[in-house]
């Protein structure tokens, strides 16, 4: 009797999973954890492209250091950012990658001069930041087996698939229509299941919509009202002496007030 309870126990407990199943999610899988990593450098391109601004108002031919401070905060945030999608990768079970990150590719952001450029190159960079986290939200709620898939090999490690992938609030949509959740797809035993039309990452897009797309919109219209601002000095080209130095009191002033 005792053997038989035991034997009952072990049966409910171990995951049952039928056929091709499996494989069949590890494609959309490895696609979405490719999607989450592209994120995180995005953010961390936010991150070093804010550095660098920061450190262009400590220098001493254009030293504002309320605006180096103001952008020095900036990059803290975006390394933060970053920081919480590795975090998040971690959590459901994913594998995060580092890659060479570079300065954030905006033309805007070359070669600044000033703060009116300066603050230029930041709205672009929320906007730009703001179109990635939007197609990551519709990526999440659209996913899709993408042919030549992203690397799979941190999905099973001796042979064993890892848990938590399979514990994410994901719903299945099935080629022949049916919808269900992750774990009812990967326990069925009904051959017509056996196919992916789609999946969504329920979890995840809540994620991107509540912690970071309020705060884009938020942040983007602070430092369009800089720029606004900024932009009412403009000396224009060519310049000319008195415009200039109306210009670099308007910097000196907006240094002192952010």
């Amino acid at each position: 009797m005792r053997s038989a309870i035991i034997f009952l126990l072990l049966g409910l407990a171990a995951p049952v999973i039928y056929g091709n199943n499996w494989d069949n999610f590890k494609a959309i899988e490895a696609n979405m954890n490719q999607l989450l990593n592209n994120q995180i450098n995005v953010e961390l391109q936010g991150h070093y492209t804010y550095l660098q601004l920061s450190h262009k108002f400590y220098e001493r031919t254009s030293f504002y250091p309320k605006v180096a401070a103001y952008f020095r905060a900036k990059a803290d945030e975006e390394m933060q950012h970053a920081e919480r999608f590795i975090q998040y990768q971690n959590q459901r079970g994913g594998q995060f990658k580092a890659t060479g990150i570079t300065l954030v590719s905006l033309e805007e952001c070359n070669n600044v001069k000033n703060l009116r450029e300066a603050f230029l190159c930041a709205q672009n960079l929320e906007i730009f930041v703001t179109k990635k986290l939007t197609e990551l939200t519709k990526n999440a709620m659209e996913a899709h087996n993408v042919a030549g898939a992203a690397d799979s090999t941190y999905i099973e490690s001796n042979g064993k698939t890892n848990p938590l992938l399979r514990g994410q609030s994901v719903v299945i949509t099935t080629a022949g229509g049916e919808k269900m959740s992750l774990k009812g797809y990967l326990q069925s035993s009904t051959s017509s299941t056996s196919s992916i039309e789609g999946a969504e990452y329920i979890e995840l897009a809540e994620m991107v919509t509540h912690e970071f797309l309020g705060h884009q919109i938020e942040d983007t219209k602070e430092i369009a009202n800089y720029l606004y601002t900024l932009e009412k000095f403009h000396v224009g080209t060519p310049p000319n002496t008195e415009a200039s130095n109306v210009e670099n009191l308007a910097s000196y002033m907006f240094d002192k007030n952010i």
